[in-house]
């Protein structure tokens, strides 16, 4: 298979004729290879004729003209020649260069002011031997009538740092030879600078509750959309909202952090973009989690999940579970199971609550939940949450019926 030059390239050349690649895909059963390049179809009068290569790659300069090439596997013996097919390209003599063409930034590319600033913005475009120099013009309108101009040798990029207000801006390049010619301008393109959005954090979700065996096992993950280019982070994380006591903060390149060995609570955390300094750019908003306290559950006993309870005659509903070791005290939940309303929370330090307000009850499901809560270093954490569900129900007292003869 036949790779460059390519079917029907064109090359073009003001000064001095190109140099033309010529390369080529391997062939199992070759020994070498034989270039043929010629002017005519028929391969009469090739201008190449190579019988010596042995790698799939070799550079001539040729001059202004149509040719044909191909390549010819030369294996063993004559039988075993294999040629591939012809292709063909062109070279042309031109009075002046054509403009290079434009690489980058892409056309109607969107780029982070922080980028640009910190990094710089590369302009990149297509390499030619016969200019020496280039011009990159770049405008905040596409008339280019307010324009600064930078220029460079040797090279086909330009590094552009600098404080870029957002906004559109337009860019062109021309090229100059080594006898001081310069080639038109480039086709115009246009790209975007826009402020560093704020940093999305993705999970956990705001809210979430770790167990603590969760916690050990496999830690407590963090995640962040990624800026879009290579970037510090900072991450924070407190349990104070205000964030005036911090439990970590630590600088990573990375848009993820595995957390292990937190004590149980509520905590706050957040990530910024920093820059050399350590100074914030930007950041996310503040989102939390909870880890729950390395306690053993309480067992409920009374009403035991799916217990049918009628209240006729009742006058109270003993909620009852076995105690949890290290417990300080209780948080007791009632719910209506259907819309998940609460109808009570009541906290105590003992295994049991009498709940006497019968009247907010009605026929149909609830669902009862009992946290233990430990006390520790001034603060209170919550263990797991043990729910069940039971049914209200009502016996309908029918009236005396009254027989008559």
């Amino acid at each position: 298979t036949l790779y460059t030059p390519e079917s029907n390239r064109n090359f073009s050349y003001t000064y001095l004729s190109p140099s033309i690649n010529f390369s080529w895909s391997r062939n199992d059963i070759a020994s070498n290879y034989i270039l043929q390049v010629s002017k005519d179809k028929n391969f009469k009068k090739p201008l190449i004729l190579n019988e010596e290569i042995s790698a799939m790659r070799i550079s001539y300069n040729l001059d202004e003209g149509k040719y044909y090439w191909r390549v010819i596997a030369s294996g063993i013996s004559e039988e075993s020649k294999i040629s591939s097919r012809e292709q063909t390209f062109n070279v042309t003599k031109i009075p002046r260069q054509h403009p290079p063409v434009l690489l980058f930034p892409l056309p109607e590319s969107v780029i982070q002011r922080y980028e640009v600033r910190e990094h710089g913005l590369t302009f990149n475009w297509e390499s030619k031997k016969e200019l020496n120099a280039i011009e990159l013009i770049i405008s905040e309108s596409s008339d280019f009538k307010k324009h600064y101009t930078l220029q460079n040798t040797d090279r086909n990029y330009i590094l552009y740092k600098a404080d870029m207000k957002p906004g559109y801006y337009y860019w062109k390049i021309r090229g100059k030879d080594s006898r001081g010619n310069y080639t038109d301008f480039s086709k115009i393109l246009r790209f975007r600078v826009i402020e560093s959005d704020e940093i999305t954090l993705l999970y956990p979700a705001g809210g979430k509750i770790y167990t603590w065996q969760e916690s050990m096992s496999n830690g407590i993950l963090l995640g962040w959309k990624p800026i879009g280019f290579k970037a510090d982070y900072k991450l924070v994380i407190s349990k104070q909202k205000s964030f005036n006591k911090i439990d970590l903060n630590k600088k990573i390149t990375s848009s993820r952090f595995k957390i292990r060995n937190l004590k149980a609570g509520t905590y706050f955390w957040k990530v910024s973009l920093v820059d050399i300094s350590g100074d914030d750019i930007i950041a996310s908003r503040i989102s939390k989690f909870q880890l729950l306290e390395n306690i053993e559950n309480p067992v409920i006993v009374y009403p035991p999940d799916g217990r049918n309870i009628d209240l006729s005659g009742k006058q109270s509903i003993e909620f009852q579970w076995i105690k949890s070791k290290d417990a300080d005290y209780y948080i007791l939940e009632l719910y209506e199971l259907k819309t998940d309303k609460k109808i009570f929370a009541e906290k105590t330090k003992k295994n049991s609550f009498e709940f006497k307000a019968l009247q907010s009850l009605n026929q149909g499901r609830y669902n009862w939940r009992i946290t233990a809560v430990k006390k520790s270093d001034g603060e209170e954490s919550p263990g797991e949450t043990v729910e069940g569900n039971f049914i209200i129900q009502l016996k309908t007292i029918k009236p005396p019926q009254f027989i008559t003869e």
